[in-house]
């Protein structure tokens, strides 16, 4: 029991499971969203909230940025205040039980308890404050949109979108400005703009911007002064108090600048609407600003995207969803006005952390070829796809846009699955006549034993003694075989995966074939020890352990060397990998020696069973195993595994 509301808290982190699966049952009985979520959804959001709680109590204050996580993602779009605060008290009240229980008095609990619910409230506060300032405004993509495809010419788009967004948002200028030359052109302006000598046409010179020009890619919100130089000062002393100033960019370049100026009494706007609409109205200025063949180049982009027979989007160096095909949108339950989303909110929760060290993968290496990832759509539901990304240099050679193209791949996945269901009936059916079979075969042993006693008086080149000695040979065989065939069926799936060291690996190899090792004097080089492998231990023990005898076991000579290692091969994926200089394998015998009972030479010792069971355990995990080899010339096994 602890003794202070200080370590009591201190509970309240992702490694805390019980708190945890607390945590997810309290999801799970909110309903909606959260049980479409699925266990493995809802367990990895609730590490996600926990860790941020615990921030949280040390003082921290829920930034709109962070709050935003729980708002815009799907499916939280469409998710109802009553389901979100229904979760919130189902939460509350189950931790606030497991405080209580955890204290060593009822004080203590109920400090702990009332320092929790403070900070939930404040966040839960924060979370519908942000709620309904962007779903206030969730309709202006859309509006402006249908704005820009009505309007006559590209300005007065922008003229009517700079009236629409003023009225919107309750303000009273709001201001469009392109770049040329060295200044600034002000290309469209709300009728607020009186006074303030930002009129459509006129020229603005840098120096008269001064720091409005610091914003760079991100929305910035400015606390206007009476003595701030240029533009910011004249705004400051006409009574507004605050600019929110969002950069127009496409490829990463800034085409111009929406200006926002709130007056005494006016609410300064949630940044995210703006981020979602900046965009487009980037998208459009360009093309504005353009020439006839590069506007009509773009729409045949457009056409390309939507009639594109797969899931298709573009992403700036942010991962923001920059353009998406219509397929895309249709299999996520996207809305047309899903740009500026980053795409890490599609992704399923389960999946978020295995996509983030994809990224970076993206980021480093330009492209990548047929990932697996699972993203969730706006209905909750998993949907599982294969990818390929690749970058787009902009002018300068710099990565401007990630193209990415995804397949559904649910009914692979659903392959997979009844697969697997049905190679472990088949595997208990064969557990249950190997174990059967073994009772019989120990009866024949232990009669050819007596019977060899009985033909003791008998001469020794008798054929009865060569008789008795077939049947026990194959008495023994035939045990082995078994053997072998338990240990196929043990290598199930209902094993919890845990990040293994190839050390811990290879001591469990040197205590398994110490007699092997040290009666041929082996030598284990490590080739490489890149990441952990995650999996279950005992599996991937045997699996190692499989492959070491079998190098052993088809190594001629003294002090054979084996190498073993782990090398890397991608975001969340490496390769263990045994290396032997042995007598080789024959192509023809490469496609049949990981099928149960199947060698590929006959007068080594062996039942046939070990490279059987290393091919079942790493495809239970995920991956498989492959060999290159060649008569005389070694062989080299490679099994892909997952990492930590």
């Amino acid at each position: 029991m602890l003794d202070t509301a200080d370590a009591i808290l201190a509970l309240i982190e992702a490694r805390n499971e019980a708190l945890c699966s607390l945590w997810a049952d309290a999801l799970n009985e909110a309903g909606g969203v959260y049980t479409a979520m699925g266990l493995e959804g809802r367990l990895a959001l609730a590490r996600g909230t926990t860790t941020l709680c615990g921030v949280l109590l040390k003082g921290a204050v829920l930034s709109d940025e962070q709050a935003t996580r729980f708002v815009s993602p799907p499916p939280y779009r469409d998710q109802s205040a009553a389901e979100f605060v229904r979760a919130a008290l189902q939460v509350s009240a189950r931790v606030g039980v497991y405080l209580m229980a955890e204290a060593a008095t009822p004080e203590v609990g109920r400090e702990a308890n009332h320092r929790f619910q403070t900070v939930l409230s404040s966040a839960v506060a924060t979370v519908l404050r942000l709620r309904e300032q962007i779903h206030g405004a969730s309709h202006l993509v859309p509006a402006i949109g249908a704005i820009f495809s009505r309007a006559r010419s590209p300005r007065v788009g922008f003229q009517q979108s700079m009236e629409r967004l003023a009225h919107d948002l309750g303000l009273t200028l709001c201001a469009v400005l392109a770049p040329e030359g060295e200044e600034f052109l002000v290309y469209a302006a709300s009728g607020g703009h009186r006074n303030t000598e930002l009129v459509p046409d006129l020229s603005v010179d840098r120096e008269q911007l001064g720091v409005i020009l610091g914003a760079d890619t991100e929305p910035e919100i400015r606390e206007l002064k009476l003595d701030d130089p240029g533009l910011s000062g004249r705004l400051g002393r006409l009574g507004f108090h605050h600019l929110v100033i969002v950069p127009l960019t496409m490829t990463s370049r800034r085409v111009g600048l929406l200006l926002l100026a709130c007056a005494v009494g006016q609410r300064t706007p949630a940044l995210d609407p703006l981020r979602a609409v900046a965009p487009l109205l980037a998208a459009e200025l360009a093309q504005a600003r353009q020439a006839g063949a590069l506007q009509q180049a773009e729409a045949a982009l457009s056409d390309v995207y939507d009639a594109a027979p797969t899931m298709m989007c573009a992403l700036d160096r942010m991962g923001r969803i920059v353009r998406s095909s219509r397929r895309f949108r249709d299999e996520l339950g996207l809305p047309d006005d899903c740009i500026g989303m980053p795409l890490t909110w599609l992704i399923h929760p389960a999946w978020l952390e295995r996509y983030t060290i994809l990224w970076k993968l993206i980021a480093a290496q330009s492209k990548v070829d047929q990932e697996r990832v699972d993203l969730i759509t706006a209905h909750g539901d998993r949907l599982p796809i294969a990818l390929e990304a690749h970058w787009l240099p902009d002018d300068i050679g710099r990565q401007g846009i990630c193209m990415v193209v995804m397949w559904d791949v649910s009914t692979h996945v659903e392959h997979d699955r009844v697969q697997c269901e049905r190679i472990d009936e088949l595997t208990a059916f064969a557990y249950q006549i190997a174990h059967d079979l073994k009772g019989p075969l120990r009866t024949v042993g232990g009669y050819i034993g007596l019977v060899e006693e009985e033909l003791a008086s008998q001469p020794p080149d008798s054929a009865l003694h060569d008789y008795c000695g077939r049947i026990s040979g194959a008495a023994e065989r035939g045990e082995a075989m078994i053997d072998g065939i338990l240990r196929f069926a043990r290598s199930t799936r209902d094993s919890v995966a845990t990040p293994v060291q190839l050390s811990e690996l290879i001591d469990n190899v040197r205590r398994e074939l110490s007699m092997e090792l040290t009666a041929r004097q082996a030598v284990i080089v490590i080739l490489a020890d890149d990441a952990p492998l995650l999996g279950d231990p005992a599996a991937l023990s045997t699996i190692l352990t499989n492959l070491v005898s079998n190098a052993l076991r088809y190594s001629d000579g003294d002090a054979p060397v084996l190498q073993v290692g782990v090398i890397g091969t991608g975001a969340g994926w490496a390769t263990l990998r045994v290396r032997d200089e042995g007598i080789g394998i024959s192509p023809e015998d490469q496609l049949r020696i990981f099928d149960l009972f199947q060698r590929a030479a006959t007068d080594r010792p062996g039942t046939g069973v070990g490279l059987a069971v290393v091919r079942r355990i790493a495809r239970l995990h995920g991956g498989d195993v492959t060999v290159t080899s060649a008569p005389g010339a070694g062989s080299t096994f490679d099994v892909r595994l997952p990492t930590a």
